[in-house]
């Protein structure tokens, strides 16, 4: 069921991002003078910018409402991990509108952080590019996306995704407990070593994102896949990963061996990180 929840959350995340490119569309209101104002549509345009959240909305009650009944079937549980706790979610042994709100929390507390960890990654590919121009069109959609944000600089822009992943569990941790999911803090100090620790969490996940960068960077010291817009987007993201470690002698012939030692060495700290991590919620 994780892979399904997965699937699920990025549909919701490309519904999220469908609802804030809607806003942009320039047909949705032409200026005048333009030739898009000039236009007639050949029918009356019938989507509106709150359609993508309606969907998004039914998405996530839709889910609920699988999941409390293939749960209930299959006595599958349910688990949310965001890094430092491990939550189970059961549906009730009857169905009832308090089971549904159960499973309502899931698919509710699981779209936030994906959704958060998400935009974590989008600032993470701000900053590492805040150096180059708006060549790439890829890096231009992505700065006017964050807006503001990603003009800002790197360590302002990483701080803030981090806080907004905290702000996401000090929204969250409330209705686990309330559900019962997650038991009460023992002191303030535990429930603020819980949000760092999530923070923490959610900073480390950017391992995945690093190795698929480098990871596609070295494979194309062997092949050449043409030069798609995407493509350039991630050789020139990688390149600027590694800029700091140009002049470490890694390279052997024509192939560079720094990516695949920088994708052990995070993937190396962060499983020392999770290791450790547990011991601080023991205030």
């Amino acid at each position: 069921m994780g892979f399904i929840d997965w699937v699920l959350n990025i549909i919701g995340l490309l519904l999220w991002l469908s609802f804030w490119a809607s806003r942009f569309d320039p047909l949705s209101k032409p200026a005048a003078g333009t030739l898009a104002g000039t236009l007639k549509p050949a029918e009356p345009r019938k989507t509106t910018h709150a359609n993508a959240l309606i969907w998004l909305t039914l998405l996530l009650v839709a889910r609920a409402v699988f999941y409390d009944l293939i749960g209930r079937s299959l006595e599958i549980p349910f688990r949310l991990d965001p890094g430092t706790v491990t939550m189970i979610f059961r549906p009730l042994a009857t169905p009832s509108f308090d089971s549904f709100l159960h499973m309502f929390s899931y698919s509710l507390a699981s779209f936030i952080l994906t959704f958060t960890w998400a935009h974590l990654w989008l600032v993470f590919l701000a900053a590492i590019n805040h150096r180059e121009g708006d060549h790439l069109i890829y890096l231009r959609l992505l700065r006017f996306y964050l807006g503001r944000l990603a003009r800002s600089h790197p360590a302002i822009q990483l701080l803030l995704g981090l806080i907004l992943v905290g702000l996401a569990w000090a929204l969250i941790r409330p209705l686990m407990i309330w559900q019962g999911t997650l038991p009460p803090s023992k002191s303030t100090l535990n429930v603020l070593a819980q949000i760092g620790l999530i923070m923490v969490s959610s900073l480390i996940s950017l391992r995945y994102l690093i190795a698929i960068l480098l990871g596609l960077h070295f494979l194309s010291q062997f092949a050449y896949f043409g030069q798609p817009p995407w493509l350039l987007f991630v050789i020139t993201s990688a390149k600027n990963l590694l800029a700091p470690f140009a002049n470490l002698p890694l390279r052997i012939g024509q192939v560079d061996f720094m990516p695949i030692l920088i994708i052990a060495a995070t993937f190396g700290i962060a499983q020392l990180i999770r290791h450790y991590m547990p011991t601080l919620l023991t205030f």
